[in-house]
């Protein structure tokens, strides 16, 4: 079976205070596979089910189509404010099998283009995914009656 898959994993530079700093990072996660959802919902097909089962699974129509991931470094300095956090994601956009096989036969695993979104390449997607997760990530987010910003750079 070949897959044609989207893996990518943004570098940012996190922008909030150390006391809040588990706290954001936690937050990252969910915030990305919201700004997946939104993306694809964005750009997909009208019928496209979106669901996640946590801690980062992506479900389209009830069957695995990608992953979402977090990685907080321990921080090097004293005051607890790690240099970085990696958030990832992966998915399949395509799967050719070699074999009797068919689209629908693994009930458990799909792909964006078995589900109706033909139309949509890597680039669409990463670029509408980039968009979502920067805008929900700059808005302030509400922590214990404080507000937090977003990040200052994303490098792709």
């Amino acid at each position: 079976m070949t897959l044609s898959q989207i893996d990518i994993a943004p570098l940012a530079d996190p922008e909030f205070p150390p006391a809040f700093t588990g706290h954001k990072a936690a937050q990252m996660l969910p915030l990305l596979m919201v700004a997946i959802g939104d993306a694809l919902g964005g750009i997909g097909p009208p019928n496209l089910a979106l669901t996640f089962r946590w801690p980062g699974t992506i479900l389209a129509n009830g069957a695995t189509v990608g992953a979402a991931r977090l990685h907080v470094p321990d921080p090097r300095d004293p005051d607890g404010v790690p240099d970085h956090m990696v958030v990832g994601y992966a998915l399949t956009i395509e799967a050719s099998r070699n074999g009797p096989a068919e689209p629908g036969h693994d009930l458990a695993a799909t792909a964006l283009m078995e589900e109706g979104c033909g139309e949509l390449d890597r680039t669409l997607i990463v670029e509408a995914v980039a968009r979502h997760f920067l805008e929900q990530s700059d808005t302030p987010l509400p922590v214990f009656g404080h507000s937090m910003g977003g990040f200052v750079t994303l490098l792709l």
